[in-house]
């Protein structure tokens, strides 16, 4: 899955994987490509995920 991840430098970082926030708010992005490290963001260091809207599902969001 592709999506964007928002910083609270406000940078835009693209991953191509999957992500799931944990618990303690820590977001744990797993990149596809098995070559590339797993990305650990604190919860006061990323604000904002954003992923592709579904044209098929109007109360898709998006935003997370």
């Amino acid at each position: 899955m592709q999506f964007t991840v928002i910083t609270a430098d406000e940078a835009e970082t693209p991953y191509d994987g999957t992500y799931k926030v944990l618990d303690n708010g820590v977001l744990h992005v797993d990149p596809d490509d098995g070559g590339q490290p797993i990305v650990r963001l604190s919860p006061a260091f990323w604000r904002q995920i954003n992923e592709p809207r579904k044209p098929d599902d109007p109360d898709n969001l998006g935003v997370y």
